[in-house]
């Protein structure tokens, strides 16, 4: 038997088109640059790239394939080709995204590569060399998968018997899950819209802290985040991780601090209480050097964020006001738009910092305006800020 897979025809056509697309453009104005005598280094060097692009692309397009024999995998790419016995084959795990997902051919034996194989859509007859390799070989997500399962179920101190302990791991899963959707939704409301505010910072603080309670009184049978792609350990994730860094990116754009060495003390002693709870009582967990190091990032992104936070929104200071020239003005577009002022010398900052500032303040002022920048004491004496017309 000997069966080839490669690139699927439409595919093949169409990058065939794009490559020759991209030639062309570039090339249309690598001779515009030349008889215009305009930039003629630059698109030079676009024409060359453009060039190698489309060069090794179509070299791909045609060598690379994958080969099947009757006792082995061939692998053939543009430069490199690897080769795997069925009998060095250890088993395959399938990764999934929104947009594609891949099987990897996992190699047991030392030097050997493992090979992988691209989204199906895009290989002539990729269902077929899917099905092909599930049946042949074994799933080792599921292996692993079972193990832990068995695990659970014949842990004796989680329940009498297995039944004990199957309903003990379902109802562990049915409170994550809420727990996880109730994180889910408070960092989209936090991050995206916090009205009525401050209602969802609030819950984004107590969310976590309910989260972890559960883990310590279930850490038997629950993470605090995903060990691999698909375990029987259900995983505190989204009830942990999310809400913490959503407030973690509402306080950075929320709260500008006058000092922040000032933040470093209740920061330390906030995540030093968590540090002691990780690492003293995680002592029932399965996996209990992946919680610990879970539990310690987590304390880190939310010690900030619950301190810087609470320092804002619990003050009731009254606020010093200072009045500053806009010197000038700018925006910084990438994956979100932010607009800043240069602002003159203001209280203890000195002129030319660039602050950052809302949209509608930005479209209300003009370089020469007057703005005035109110600074606050902090609930726990960290100074912040915060600029109005």
């Amino acid at each position: 038997m000997k069966q080839e897979y490669s690139i699927a025809i439409g595919w093949k056509i169409f990058m065939y088109i794009f490559c020759a697309g991209i030639i062309g453009i570039v090339g249309y104005f690598f001779i515009d640059a030349i008889s215009t005598s305009s930039n003629v280094p630059g698109w030079t060097g676009g024409f060359l790239a453009a060039i190698a692009f489309s060069g090794y692309t179509v070299l791909s397009l045609l060598r690379s394939k994958l080969i099947v024999t009757d006792d082995s995998i061939i692998d053939i790419g543009t430069f490199t080709t690897k080769q795997l016995l069925f009998s060095e084959v250890r088993g395959y795990k399938v990764f999934n995204n929104s947009k594609s997902e891949h099987l990897t051919i996992i190699s047991k034996v030392a030097g050997k590569p493992n090979i992988r194989i691209g989204d199906p859509a895009y290989i002539g007859k990729g269902r077929q060399l899917y099905d092909f390799i599930r049946g042949k070989f074994i799933d080792l997500d599921q292996v692993a998968y079972d193990t832990e399962l068995t695990e659970i179920l014949d842990d004796p101190t989680i329940g009498a018997t297995t039944t004990d302990r199957e309903r003990y791991l379902a109802t562990a899963k049915k409170y994550t899950g809420i727990l996880n959707a109730a994180g889910g939704v408070v960092t989209f409301w936090v991050f995206i819209y916090p009205h009525p505010y401050p209602l969802p910072l609030y819950i984004a603080m107590v969310i976590p802290l309910i989260a972890i309670l559960f883990f310590f009184k279930e850490q038997e049978v629950v993470n605090l985040v995903e060990t691999q792609k698909r375990s029987a350990y259900p995983a505190l994730t989204f009830a942990l991780i999310m809400p913490a860094l959503g407030l973690f990116i509402r306080a950075l754009l929320q709260y500008d601090l006058l000092d922040y060495n000032k933040c470093v003390t209740p920061v330390a002693i906030l995540f030093a209480v968590f540090a002691f709870l990780f690492i003293v009582f995680i002592r029932k967990s399965k996996n209990k050097v992946t919680n610990v190091f879970a539990g310690l990032f987590f304390a880190a992104i939310y010690s900030y964020s619950a301190i810087v936070s609470a320092n804002g929104l619990l003050d009731n200071s009254q606020p010093t006001a200072y009045t500053a020239k806009v010197l000038d003005q700018h925006i910084s577009s990438g994956k979100s738009t932010t607009y800043y002022l240069t602002l003159s010398a203001w209280g203890p900052k000195a002129a030319g910092h660039d602050e950052s500032v809302a949209r509608s303040l930005y479209n209300e002022v003009k370089t020469g305006d007057v703005v005035t920048v109110y600074v606050k004491k902090g609930t726990f004496n960290i100074p912040w800020y915060f600029i109005d017309k």
